[in-house]
């Protein structure tokens, strides 16, 4: 997971921690890891209550950086097509987005790992989830929750079909 030291994203993935005994795919003696992306502002404390709340799951707390941006991209000169309310970097949303897809990947706290579940801090598990964590079916490499379309969806994705067959032919 991936959070702010906001009060309400450490509330929230104490939840989300908590509630991880409702997956029921842990080996006893060696449960699953949590790597909790940040950016080097959680507290000693708030560390702490997340350590607590994942009950004897070990719990890393690896860095990210948002201030390094893709080579050519200029970040001072150009502004965001949504921009964000509230945040103190104008990028900082995008930033969380390519993180995701494609920093985490390349990130020397993965290396150690075959398989990764990414899990919101307001995510909350209230029954056993028979294709989490391990996938029900043998051949599945990916797994979403969500089923749908959100209202919002087709601003956000407008040309990404486009983009994505661009990106295929050229790479």
């Amino acid at each position: 997971t991936l959070i702010s030291n906001s009060t309400q994203n450490v509330e929230d993935l104490q939840t989300a921690l908590r509630s991880l005994k409702f997956l029921r795919g842990d080996n006893p003696r060696a449960p699953t890891p949590v790597l909790v992306f940040n950016e080097g502002y959680l507290s000693f404390d708030q560390k702490s209550l997340l350590v607590m709340a994942a009950q004897g799951r070990p719990v890393a707390f690896p860095l990210v950086d948002f201030t390094h941006y893709p080579l050519g991209f200029d970040h001072e000169r150009l502004d965001p097509p949504f921009p964000p309310v509230g945040r103190h970097n104008k990028w900082g949303y995008y930033q969380i987005i390519r993180f995701w897809v494609t920093t985490v990947w390349s990130h020397p706290a993965l290396d150690r790992f075959e398989t990764i579940m990414k899990i919101e801090p307001n995510v909350c598990f209230k029954t056993f989830n028979d294709h989490l964590p391990r996938f029900r079916l043998s051949h599945l490499a990916y797994h979403a929750a969500y089923g749908g379309y959100e209202p919002e969806g087709p601003k956000f994705v407008n040309k990404l079909v486009l983009f994505t067959e661009e990106y295929m032919k050229r790479e």
